[in-house]
């Protein structure tokens, strides 16, 4: 799943999405606190203390593409905290390195000179040119003005360069012309691209989209590449680490997808692992076949696991996708790791089991199920009872077991919503609700699925087509544009987000952008009094110092009281034009709330008692993030007898069981 859908899903209340982007950026976020402070268990408490932080707010985040930039400030703000409780304040971490060799090594000079700048400069340098952000998203990680950040970034480059001229006339094996540190990142950068033109054979129709070098202090640094048709339908996305290793290769392309001979299984198979030892000779020594799996337009998934204890390690191994013409149209490779210690004894199910009876309870709530999820209920609301805590995992290894931390819920005072007594036009096209003007222009139409993705930009915009970095990429895509999607069933906008600033003559107070955000509500739902409560202010205060926006969250609920899990509205109303920014609305037809039941037909204990009869536990290997090194432990994790997969709910109607495989 790709990281936009993550953090979406997160946004959207999914736990499960919330843990794997956190999984994905941490090695990130405690490089980030290792600016600030020297001790690792001191970084460990402070990306932990941000963790939480974070998962309260994230359904605040208004743009998917800002989750590392947003999380990023957030150990940021940890990490002053951090220090300020600790009354001092250590300057960015300057460990010992060793000196640089006679044959000038680039990136080992790099780490030396950064090392010897100022507290500020460094931290500008690091998040610039080691971090990949951009001045304005600096200045607002640090909460300084934009053109002291300049100043910072300036003072630092032109210390570098005094730096990297004297190791130059030091080492007799470097030649002219000397280099400057945007020349060295971009040398490095250009001989990996190099690395991924000779793995893939661009066709001349593509062009380049992404071509970034992120380098990070403790892990080896990563190359992307990205080059796409002029229509953006089909792409080709490479990563390499530092050393020119291929990490991934995704080839999309119509071709891929006509009809195809079909090869066999075994063709398959033989065509996979002769690439996996191509690029990584003694992989197939360690890893083994461990799934097959059909995928659509005649695809196969191969997953080779590192197996230990007889379970596949996490986040080891890779997978390859090949289609019917034998070419490896999808890969991704995840490494093989230190092999972890196994425990001597593992904890007793019955143990489990005792501990479950003591601390669960079991809330009705009222869930909707998608299409993909449960056919049985798809497009469906329905009444179920949830096991609380909802995250059931312990650490096999402890004989006395207590449940692995759950995050708790977001609690907050909320408030019921009086009906309105004004009369508003219902009737309104999609460009009247989301407020797109006469100058723009539509760019972009993309079918997600369940809804149509539109975006609009004023006609006269003018592209950079020279910035190839990630961060370009993504401001090509957002800069100055309005972003919409439409529930393909109802026609209804499901929610959209401005991109490009409005600014007014307005100072409207919180009460005169509720009275704004009511009149929109009354437009998307106009029974909106009976299904939605107002989160109370003293608990939906935006971590953002943002004073030109007012941010209302609301719950969703039937008229008989019961949540919605996962359905929060928010609409951001322009304090200074009296227009909505942003919105998100419900993800069903508000209709279906009328019909739901009243009371559930089975009791809570009756509840308990079905979920106890089916109740088993499931081994994997985790890893431990609390650990300052990379380590992995085994979990036992709640799941079902038979299917083994997660017990989600109880039907609180039928008393069916509902499990997922996540």
């Amino acid at each position: 799943m790709k990281t936009l859908e993550l953090v979406q899903q997160a946004i959207n209340g999914d736990k499960q999405a919330f843990q794997q982007l956190i999984r994905e950026v941490r090695p990130k976020l405690v490089r980030i606190a290792g600016y600030y402070v020297k001790n690792e268990y001191d970084m460990a408490d402070i990306v932990q203390e941000a963790t939480f932080k974070a998962y309260m707010a994230i359904h605040k985040l208004k743009n998917p593409n800002y989750f590392l930039t947003w999380i990023t400030r957030i150990v940021i703000n940890c990490a002053f905290d951090f220090l300020k409780k600790q009354k001092q304040h250590n300057p960015l971490s300057q460990k010992e390195e060793p000196s640089v060799d006679p044959a000038f090594d680039i990136q080992l000079y790099m780490k030396e000179a950064v090392a010897k700048l100022t507290e500020k400069q460094r931290q500008v340098i690091v998040l610039k040119y080691f971090e990949d952000l951009t001045i304005q998203e600096i200045a607002k990680l640090l909460d300084a003005p934009l053109g002291t950040v300049k100043t910072y970034l300036h003072k630092g480059l032109a210390q570098l360069r005094k730096e990297l001229h004297v190791v130059q006339e030091k080492s007799p094996k470097v030649t002219e012309p000397k280099l400057t540190i945007e020349e060295a990142i971009k040398m490095v950068k250009d001989e990996l691209k190099n690395r991924a033109l000779s793995i893939l054979e661009i066709p001349k129709h593509f062009s380049p989209v992404i071509e970034d070098y992120i380098k990070h202090e403790k892990e080896k640094g990563e190359a992307f590449f990205t080059w796409s048709t002029e229509d953006e339908e089909e792409n080709i996305e490479i990563t390499l680490n530092e050393d020119g290793d291929l990490l991934s290769l995704t080839i999309d392309m119509k071709e891929m997808t006509e009809e195809q001979v079909e090869m066999t299984l075994e063709e398959k198979r033989n065509r996979a692992e002769a690439f996996l030892t191509d690029h990584y000779p003694d992989a197939l020594r360690t890893l083994r076949l461990f799934q097959e799996k059909k995928l659509e337009n005649g695809v196969t998934r191969f997953n080779y696991e590192q197996i230990v204890f007889n379970l596949p390690l996490n986040l080891a191994g890779c997978y390859i996708d090949v289609n019917n013409k034998g070419i490896i149209v999808n890969f991704r490779y995840h490494g093989i790791k230190p092999v972890p210690n196994i425990p001597k004894e593992l904890v007793a199910k019955e143990a489990l089991v005792d501990k479950l009876k003591e601390q669960l309870s079991f809330k009705l709530q009222l869930v909707y199920f998608p299409e993909g999820v449960y056919d049985k209920y798809a497009k469906k609301l329905r009444l179920v009872y949830e096991h609380t805590p909802s995250y059931l995992k312990f650490r096999a290894g402890d004989l006395e077991p207590n449940l692995l931390v759950d995050i708790e819920e977001e609690g907050g005072k909320y408030i019921p919503l009086a009906p309105s007594n004004k009369k508003i036009i219902q009737r309104r096209s999609i460009e009247e609700i989301v407020g797109v003007t006469s100058e723009m222009e539509i760019i972009r139409e993309v079918d997600w699925g369940s809804e149509i993705g539109k975006v609009w930009r004023e006609r006269d915009w003018q592209e950079d087509h020279e910035d190839l970095s990630l961060n370009g990429y993504f401001e090509r895509r957002n800069e100055e544009t309005v972003k919409a999607f439409i529930n393909k069933e109802t026609g209804k906008v499901a929610k959209f987000m401005w991109f490009k600033e409005r600014k007014g003559e307005l100072q409207l107070t919180r009460e005169e952008c509720l009275e704004k955000a009511v009149d929109f509500l009354q437009i998307m739902i106009p029974d909106y009094h009976l299904y939605l409560d107002l989160l109370d202010r003293e608990f939906d205060k935006d971590d953002e110092d943002n004073s030109q926006k007012e941010v209302f969250t609301f719950k969703v609920k039937s008229q008989s009281g019961y949540p919605v899990f996962l359905e929060i509205i928010h609409i951001a109303v322009n304090c200074t034009t009296g227009e909505i920014d942003h919105y998100s609305g419900l993800s069903f037809d508000v209709g279906l709330l009328s019909k739901v039941p009243s009371k559930p037909s089975i009791s809570e204990e009756e509840a308990r008692r079905i979920y106890f009869d089916h109740l088993d536990f499931q081994l994997s290997w985790q890893t431990d993030y609390e650990s300052n090194e990379e380590k992995r432990y085994l979990e036992y994790e709640v799941c079902a007898k038979d299917s083994k997969k997660k017990i989600r709910y109880i039907d609180a109607l039928t008393g069916e069981l509902l499990c997922s495989e996540i």
